[in-house]
């Protein structure tokens, strides 16, 4: 998603409790690049935001660890939902969590699946660029797409999100080159639309990695 798409969907939970936990599970998911799961999991006790670079502990798969820096937006955001929802700042309590029949628990995978896609829904409305389907994993993939466009190393930006194969990372540089191509095409279509009498031979072909190297003068 672009950051502009990411920006309407977090100015559509209401100003309730309810919608502070909602706005704030969405920048956390984007701040961090977690798993759906892996956020759900979390636990007062796997953030340290006493220190002088904040970060989380987070849980992967295979229960293998990783440390993932906090951005001070996310502390700043991170401050309030705590006084809202853990005033008490019990070590033990589940980051997120929903209290059913006065039992507090971890909150489902489901339901935060479902508020997700109704504050996508809501944003598209007034966004053309918020995807038809919002779900949690594109707030995870927006992390690491805007990390590589940042100019941050795949290798970095592996370890942040937890890929066993740099493989897997490098479809970051794949977008940006379907990005590219885009623009590429959407520049020859309005080229053509301005002289429908004069179609041309097509200047653009599909740029690779190779190309797009020599275009930034890495090569």
């Amino acid at each position: 998603m672009t950051r502009d798409a990411i920006k309407v969907i977090l100015e559509q939970p209401p100003k309730t409790k309810i919608g502070i936990r909602d706005r704030f599970f969405m920048i956390f998911l984007y701040g961090t690049g977690a798993r759906v799961s892996e956020a759900l999991n979390v636990r007062l006790k796997d953030i340290e935001i006493a220190t002088k670079d904040p970060f989380v502990r987070i849980l992967g798969k295979g229960n293998k660890p990783r440390c993932v820096p906090l951005l001070d937006i996310t502390v700043e955001n991170l401050d309030y939902y705590l006084s809202v929802y853990h005033p008490n700042g019990l070590p033990e309590d589940y980051l997120f969590y929903t209290v059913i029949k006065g039992t507090k628990d971890c909150m489902s995978v489901a339901n935060a699946e479902r508020f997700i896609k109704k504050y996508g829904e809501a944003a598209r409305k007034t966004c053309s660029q918020v995807p038809e389907n919002v779900y949690p994993h594109l707030f995870r993939h927006s992390f690491g797409a805007h990390l590589y466009r940042m100019g941050f190393p795949l290798p970095v930006i592996a370890k942040l999100l937890d890929h066993e194969s740099l493989e897997t990372t490098e479809i970051y540089a794949q977008t940006d080159t379907e990005m590219i191509n885009a623009a590429f095409r959407e520049v020859e279509e309005s080229l053509q639309s301005q002289n429908p009498l004069e179609l041309k031979e097509k200047k653009w072909k599909l740029a690779d990695e190779e190309t797009l190297a020599k275009l930034y003068g890495l090569k």
